[in-house]
C-alpha cells in the first residue's frame, strides 16, 4: 500500500513538476515545490525556490509568486508578470508532462509485454470475418468511416454497438495479398459463449522482449508507436467518461478518487504478481499508471474553475480581448469552484472508503 501511495504521488508530481521547469524557463519565480501535502516535515531552500517534503503523501503542488494572489502592482518574476503566451504555456505544462509519462510507460510495457495489433491471424469459421472473405494479414484500418487506433478501439467499438443494437458495419481493410485497401460491411454475430456481438477473428500478436522465444519482433520503434496509440485510446475514452459523468451516464460506483485508485494500484500489483511473477506485476503497475496519468491530464484541463482548464479559459479571453479579467473576480471564481472540487473529492472519498469496507 505505501509503494502505491508513492507511485500515485509521483504521477502528480509528474503534472507539478511539468508547471515548474516551464515556469522556470519562461522566468517566473517559483516560491515552493512540494511533495505531499499538510503539515511540513523536512524543507531545503534552493537559490530561489523553497523544496519541502509534507506530511501527507498525496500529490504535491507548486507555488509561482503572485499565482494566486491579487496583485495590485505586477511583480517582476510573478505568474502575472509573464506575457499571456507563456502562461498558458505553463499552464499546459502539467497535462503535457501526464501524456509524456502515459506514452513512455505503454511504451515500456509494448516493449516487454508486446502488443496486439489490427491484422488478422486466424478467422473463425461462420462469423462475419471469414464470410467476407477476409484472409490472414489483412489489416483493419477503419470502422464505420472512423480511424482505429488500436484492437483496443475496434473491441471497444464493436462492443458498444453491438450493445446498442446496431449490427451493421462498414468496415475498410488492407488486403495483405494485393496490399490494396478495400471496403465491406458485415453483420456482427452473437458469441454465445462470452454474449457478445463479434467480427469473428483472432488478432495478430506482437511478441515482446520478455517472452523467452527467439521471434520477437516488436522492437523499439513499434513500441513508440504504440505507446502513442495507446495514449490517444486512453484519451479518447478518457474524454467520454467525464462526458457519461456529465450526462448522468455514469453510476457512483464508478467513480474513484486517490483512495480507489491507490487500492485499486495495490490489487492490479498482487494479483499480476500470483499469474506472472513480479516481472509481469511491475509491468502491469506501469500500465495502470499510464492510464491514471491519462486521466490526471484530462481531469485538468477540463474547463472547471480552479483546475489547469479553468485558467486556460480567463488565459484565452485575455488572449481575444487584449486584456486582463479582473484577478478578484477570476479568484472569486477559482475558489468557489475549488469548492466544489473539495466537496466532490469528500464525495468521492468516502465512496471508496465504502467500497473497501
Amino acid at each position: 500500500m505505501i509503494v502505491s501511495i508513492i507511485i500515485f504521488s509521483l504521477v502528480i508530481l509528474v503534472h507539478e513538476f511539468g508547471h515548474f521547469y516551464v515556469a522556470k524557463k519562461c522566468g517566473v519565480h517559483v516560491e515552493e515545490f512540494a511533495m505531499g501535502m499538510g503539515r511540513i516535515i523536512f524543507k531545503k531552500q534552493g537559490k530561489e525556490t523553497l523544496y519541502t517534503l509534507r506530511m501527507f503523501p498525496i500529490g504535491g503542488f507548486c507555488r509561482m509568486r503572485g499565482e494566486d494572489e491579487n496583485e495590485t502592482e505586477i511583480v517582476d518574476g510573478s505568474f502575472n508578470s509573464a506575457n499571456v503566451y507563456r502562461r498558458i504555456m505553463i499552464i499546459v505544462a502539467g497535462v503535457i508532462s501526464n501524456v509524456l509519462l502515459a506514452i513512455v510507460g505503454f511504451t515500456i510495457v509494448t516493449f516487454y509485454m508486446g502488443t496486439t495489433t489490427l491484422k488478422i491471424d486466424k478467422t473463425i469459421d461462420g462469423f462475419p470475418i471469414e464470410m467476407a472473405g477476409l484472409k490472414k494479414g489483412d489489416e483493419i484500418k477503419t470502422l464505420n468511416g472512423k480511424k482505429l487506433l488500436n484492437f483496443n478501439d475496434l473491441n471497444l467499438r464493436i462492443s458498444k454497438l453491438g450493445n446498442s443494437g446496431e449490427r451493421s458495419v462498414k468496415i475498410k481493410y488492407i488486403e495483405n495479398e494485393s496490399k490494396t485497401k478495400k471496403e465491406t460491411t458485415l453483420n456482427l454475430k452473437l458469441d454465445k459463449e462470452s454474449n457478445r456481438y463479434i467480427m469473428g477473428f483472432i488478432p495478430e500478436y506482437l511478441n515482446g522482449n520478455l517472452n523467452k522465444i527467439e521471434d520477437n519482433n516488436i522492437g523499439m520503434i513499434k513500441s513508440i508507436d504504440e505507446g502513442f496509440k495507446s495514449s490517444a485510446f486512453y484519451t479518447k475514452y478518457t474524454i467520454l467518461g467525464f462526458k457519461d459523468l456529465v450526462t448522468m451516464n455514469l453510476k457512483k460506483d464508478d467513480l474513484a478518487g486517490p483512495i480507489g485508485i491507490v487500492s485499486e494500484i495495490s490489487n492490479v500489483y498482487d494479483e499480476s504478481v500470483k499469474v506472472g511473477g513480479l516481472s509481469l506485476g511491475v509491468l502491469s503497475t506501469i500500465s495502470f499508471v499510464a492510464i491514471i496519468s491519462i486521466n490526471i491530464a484530462v481531469f485538468n484541463l477540463l474547463p472547471m474553475p480552479a483546475l489547469d482548464g479553468g485558467r486556460l479559459v480567463f488565459l484565452i479571453i485575455e488572449l481575444i480581448a487584449g486584456k486582463q479579467v479582473p484577478q478578484d473576480k477570476e479568484g472569486l471564481i477559482h475558489f468557489i469552484g475549488f469548492v466544489f472540487l473539495i466537496l466532490l473529492a469528500v464525495y468521492v472519498a468516502f465512496n471508496d472508503i465504502i467500497k473497501l469496507f
